[in-house]
């Protein structure tokens, strides 16, 4: 992976995790991501099982994709049924060609919940 940006953040465990990110080019201009499909997966390591999966209509939201501006949402039911204590993402780009770009990965932390 090439020119990925690194995030890390905490996921609270039945609770809803919302993020809106903006992809910025070098000189700090909007990425446009019109046209663009985007997949999102949560794994406990690279090759292990898929956690849980979000991408465009479904827990990704590019209704700004054309000024780089992407929205995740994992809901609070499937955040209740995790199960680790980090795990790592990444975000991947298909564009309408069939294109293939990673822009992020990072670490997450589960913040358990006692009262669920």
């Amino acid at each position: 992976m090439t020119d990925v940006g690194e995030y890390n953040t905490t996921i609270v465990q039945g609770e809803t995790w919302d993020r809106t990110l903006t992809f910025t080019d070098d000189t700090g201009d909007p990425i446009d991501y019109s046209g663009y499909s985007v997949k999102m997966q949560i794994r406990k390591d690279y090759g292990a099982y898929v956690i849980t999966e979000i991408e465009d209509g479904s827990g990704i939201d590019m209704t700004d994709a054309d000024t780089g501006v992407i929205a995740l949402q994992i809901g609070a039911d499937i955040t209740s049924d995790f199960n680790f204590n980090v795990a790592k993402y990444d975000i991947r780009f298909t564009s309408g060609g069939g294109d293939v770009s990673y822009k992020l990965e990072g670490i997450l932390t589960l913040n358990r919940s006692i009262t669920t």
